[in-house]
């Protein structure tokens, strides 16, 4: 089977991010399909793309479209009309049995709905985040009439899915409550791929990270991912502060990049923790996170208070699980209760970081 596969945030694993689908598009190659990925070359971490190139078996267009989490929500919007344009573009050239666009942004589907009705070929929609429910709750879209675009794409996108793909059971509920049949969702959960942390490569060199990783008496607790509104990596310099005090030997490294990133910067120098226990870096290849995860004590995945959040699916969740370290949360939802269930991490208070560093310090001993 061809199939054109959309996702304007596409990374290997020589880039920081999510690998998603660049391992369910090597899988398919392996199983004997043809993958076509149309993506963007966003930023430095794709600045030797260029065109058509060929990963590990997946022809991937770059299209010469910029992000990045620290463009306002306009330039924002602009970026992702820009991609649904040139990717539709570079789609209708291609002889496809099937298009597959994977959603955020949710203008990810005007091009494959585009493309499915031209075509007569059809569409598979997987839902990673549920837009515009999330924009919507934390105020980015917050005119009537932006609002009723944005449900209506959400309407049109299901309504001209073939088959959709939701990342948890809240998002298959949610995309239920829209009126689309359940038997046509499946639930794929994100996932990582624990072959890479069976043989992690302990020569790998971790940049300006080794100079950050602990003695051995010391216990390091690593956040890896965005810096952006919704993600409460501020709790974690709050609970860095407070165990600054109560125990040396615990430090901090936070890997990444986003809008917030100065203001997390501003925090951790104004409680004294900044490059005494808390390490603040830019983010990691995909490559280097088995190895840098196989140093921590404890893995950490946050979010600020919206039960809209709840219905995540976050790589660092199945990372931290891969390598086989407790995970630490802020937040309800089936990840707090697997890990409870399972006794794979804990989960501290969003409202109340002393508690939270209390039990931080209480695992780690």
């Amino acid at each position: 089977m061809k199939i054109i596969y959309l996702h304007q945030y596409f990374n290997t694993n020589d880039m920081p991010g999510s690998t998603r689908s660049f391992e369910l598009s090597k899988k398919l190659v392996e199983n004997g399909h043809k993958v076509y990925l149309i993506t963007s070359k966003r930023d430095n971490h794709q600045l030797k793309k260029s065109g058509w190139t060929k990963e590990s078996g997946i022809d991937v267009y770059w299209a010469p479209v910029s992000y990045s989490n620290n463009m306002s929500f306009l330039r924002r919007i602009f970026s992702f009309l820009s991609f649904s344009i040139k990717s539709l573009k570079v789609a209708l050239y291609i002889d496809a049995d099937l298009i597959y666009a994977t959603s955020t942004p949710l203008t990810i589907a005007i091009p494959a709905i585009i493309f499915s009705k031209v075509k007569a070929k059809p569409m598979v929609f997987e839902v990673r985040d549920l837009w515009p429910e999330l924009p919507i709750a934390v105020g980015a879209l917050k005119s009537s009439f932006a609002k009723f675009l944005a449900l209506y794409l959400e309407k049109l996108s299901y309504k001209n899915s073939k088959k959709i793909i939701a990342l948890s059971n809240g998002m298959k509920e949610g995309i239920i409550k829209k009126g689309y049949p359940a038997n046509q969702i499946s639930v794929i959960t994100n996932l990582s791929n624990t072959s890479v942390y069976d043989k992690i490569d302990k020569t790998m060199n971790l940049g300006i990270i080794d100079n950050y990783v602990p003695k051995p008496l010391d216990k390091l607790v690593i956040y890896t991912g965005a810096f952006g509104h919704v993600n409460d990596v501020k709790y974690l310099i709050k609970v860095a502060a407070v165990l600054k005090n109560i125990n040396s030997k615990i430090k901090f490294i936070i890997a990444g990049e986003g809008v917030e990133k100065r203001n997390i910067f501003s925090m951790a120098k104004e409680l004294g923790v900044l490059d005494s226990s808390v390490f603040i870096t830019d983010p990691l290849e995909k490559s280097k996170i088995p190895l840098l995860y196989s140093k921590a004590s404890v893995v950490s995945s946050l979010f600020i208070n919206l039960e809209e959040l709840w219905n995540n699916s976050a790589n660092k969740f199945f990372d931290g699980l891969a390598a086989g370290k407790p995970i630490m949360i802020n937040y309800s939802g089936w990840q707090r209760s697997l890990l409870e269930k399972y006794n794979a991490g804990f989960y501290v208070p969003f409202d109340d970081h002393l508690k939270g560093a209390e039990i931080l310090n209480k695992i780690v001993n």
